[in-house]
């Protein structure tokens, strides 16, 4: 079938459960409940976005919020976010996305407000060095920040379209210059909650900006 996705849609084909992508990228195991993955075959023009000049004027400008994901990309999304036209085709919307799977670079790209990690190691023994077993191990609850997506997107209201970054959910001044110059929050330590929604991917762990409890700061 063909169809012609509107505004921030997203006409995809779900792939076949796997664990992993054609790049050797692993998949979620929590992906078969929760979250699947798809391929996009086609793309919306993105949100309309009307701007008033002069705030009460009649003169106004339209634009389009941007597009994140290209056809032939592999998107991981929440279940909850499908919008079935058949068996296996149907619509998800851009500020659904978790993240692009990149077969050929063998890459995650973080979309809305998830952060990709790196965890860092598992404590493998006790401060007076007694080794501790599988079960008994910290879950890894840190690691250093490799990307992030460009904010969380708002669906509803006046700001539909636009997105909130995750500098500002996050809620932290580490931008001393513009947005999209800086790059302060790669590298960075950051720490989160052992009940917060993490996504193992690919050896990587991807986070809700939201989730985060603290930053690492100079």
């Amino acid at each position: 079938m063909s169809f012609i996705p509107r505004g921030s849609g997203y006409h995809v084909r779900l792939l076949n459960p796997a664990t992993e992508t054609k790049g050797g990228i692993l998949l979620p195991e929590t992906s078969q409940e929760n979250e699947t993955h798809a391929e996009v075959l086609a793309a919306g023009p993105g949100r309309a976005l009307v701007h008033d000049e002069d705030l009460g004027g009649d003169e106004c400008t339209m634009s389009y919020s941007p597009m994140y994901a290209d056809v032939g990309d592999h998107v991981l999304f929440p279940k909850s976010a499908w919008e079935p036209l058949s068996e296996r085709e149907g619509v998800v919307h851009d500020e659904d996305l978790i993240a692009v799977l990149a077969d050929a670079e063998d890459e995650i790209e973080p979309l809305g407000e998830w952060v990709l990690i790196q965890p860092d190691e598992r404590k493998q023994e006790s401060a007076g060095g007694i080794a501790l077993a599988d079960r008994a191990q910290v879950k890894r609850r840190s690691g250093v920040v490799l990307n992030y997506g460009p904010g969380r997107g708002v669906k509803k209201g006046a700001c539909a379209g636009t997105r909130l970054s995750v500098y500002g959910i996050l809620g932290v001044d580490l931008h001393p210059t513009r947005l999209a110059e800086d790059k302060s929050l790669r590298g960075k330590r950051v720490f989160w909650d052992a009940k917060a929604r993490t996504l193992a991917v690919g050896g990587f762990a991807l986070v809700k900006a939201g989730d985060l409890m603290a930053v690492e700061s100079e």
